[in-house]
């Protein structure tokens, strides 16, 4: 029979968990970052679909803002995250390593100033762009930076196991890395506190904008209370745990904070998508298409704004034509701001891609053509969809042959 010594807090090899505290922290921390790396990296598969739907919405090569920091807070994250886990479960010679620990610090800085702009953005847009809320805004992102850059970098120490890994610690008395996190839940609060009291503002008009602002309202709650959780479990370990143990909190830092930022993005792309959509019901019976054709010309705008309805710019001045509409129904003294569809582009601003989905059901054949004739129905100064009838079947009553000549070629030709 083989007796097992007793564990005790001196032991260099421990086999109970009553023994070394140094050999627990040591598989604690290790646990953090597999369980960090694995949330991530199922919640990145979850959102393949939604990246797709971004990249897809883009109308052009240049890419909107919201696109720009959806792609960087997702691979930045990524960077941080694979640079902390190589560094943790590799080995590194004492020279490498001295260079190798200062990667993470670096990407873990560039992640947070991303999403404190994303932050940043959406307050300033839910408060329509106030001159007052975007400077405040601005100089706390760039006293609260400048104190995570220093706080993040100063009195850095590379940090090797026996196994020869390569991690970041602090030694010393005097422990600045957590005023990082502290810095962090500052501007969070200060922000997301701003942009919930100009949400509560808005009244629920109509029922999906009080939706959206309560989805954008309890996003905002949930991105605070995840982050501020992870942010004090930082706070905890820089200044109670070993060595080993400081940065394994930062893999749950960084994982939550790629998670939540990127979610609030998605949210608001997919928000704005769903409210550009719109059904139209042609609830009356038409029996020719000259019916069809007026009932399609009877949407055209006057004839000082008229575009394309599937450009952007004839999409823009309705919005803008509605959004007035309905700002003047609202209270004057400006407390309750009314809200409509049309007014959704400006609450989330250019943090989200505003695809038009246009979807035809198509119950006979016709053919759509350009011609001057419905110019002048309309009264409209540009090209409008003229509808002939070019079916299989029996034409509709008193529709000739001569009715679709004319039709076809419009007056003057």
């Amino acid at each position: 029979m083989v007796l097992t010594p007793p564990a005790n807090a001196t032991s260099e090899n421990p086999y109970l968990f009553t023994g070394s505290y140094k050999w627990l922290d040591s598989r604690v921390a290790s646990y953090i970052r597999i369980a960090s790396v694995s949330i991530a990296a199922y919640d990145y598969v979850l959102t393949l679909p939604a990246e797709w739907r971004f990249y897809k919405s883009q109308r052009s090569w240049r890419l909107s803002t919201g696109c720009i920091l959806f792609i960087l807070i997702r691979y930045i994250s990524i960077v941080v995250l694979a640079v902390n886990t190589v560094g943790y479960f590799s080995h590194f010679s004492p020279e490498t390593c001295s260079h190798y620990f200062w990667v993470g610090p670096i990407f873990k800085v560039l992640q947070t100033m991303v999403s404190q702009v994303i932050l940043g953005i959406r307050t300033v847009n839910i408060s329509r762009r106030s001159p007052c809320v975007g400077a405040v805004v601005a100089g706390l992102f760039v006293m609260v930076t400048t104190g995570e850059l220093f706080t993040d970098m100063f009195h850095r120490n590379h940090v090797q196991s026996p196994r020869h890994n390569c991690t970041v610690g602090e030694r010393g008395i005097f422990l600045s890395a957590w005023l990082y996190y502290l810095l962090a839940m500052f501007y969070d609060a200060v922000v997301l506190g701003i942009s919930s009291f100009y949400l509560m503002r808005y009244g629920p008009v109509a029922g999906r904008m009080s939706g959206l602002v309560k989805l954008m309202f309890y996003d905002g709650l949930g991105y605070f209370a995840v982050l501020t959780g992870a942010n004090v479990l930082n706070l905890v370990l820089y200044r109670t745990s070993d060595l080993m143990t400081q940065s394994s909190g930062a893999a749950v830092g960084e994982a939550v904070t790629w998670i939540m930022s990127q979610k609030l993005l998605i949210h608001l792309r997919d928000a704005a998508a769903e409210a550009n959509r719109s059904t139209h019901i042609v609830s009356r019976p038409l029996r020719s298409p000259r019916a069809v054709s007026r009932a399609m010309r009877s949407h055209c705008p006057s004839s000082q704004s008229y575009s394309s309805p599937f450009s952007a710019g004839g999409l823009a001045s309705s919005q803008e034509r509605k959004s007035n509409v309905a700002f003047a129904d609202a209270d004057g003294d400006g407390d309750v701001l009314a809200w409509s569809s049309t007014s959704l582009t400006d609450l989330v601003g250019n943090l989200s891609d505003v695809e038009l989905d246009v979807q035809v059901e198509i119950q006979r054949t016709v053919s759509v053509e350009e011609g001057s004739r419905a110019v002048e129905q309309c009264a409209c100064t540009g090209h409008v969809p003229c509808v002939v009838w070019v079916g299989s079947g029996a034409r509709p009553e008193g529709f000739s042959e001569k009715d679709v000549e004319r039709e076809k070629e419009g007056p003057g030709r």
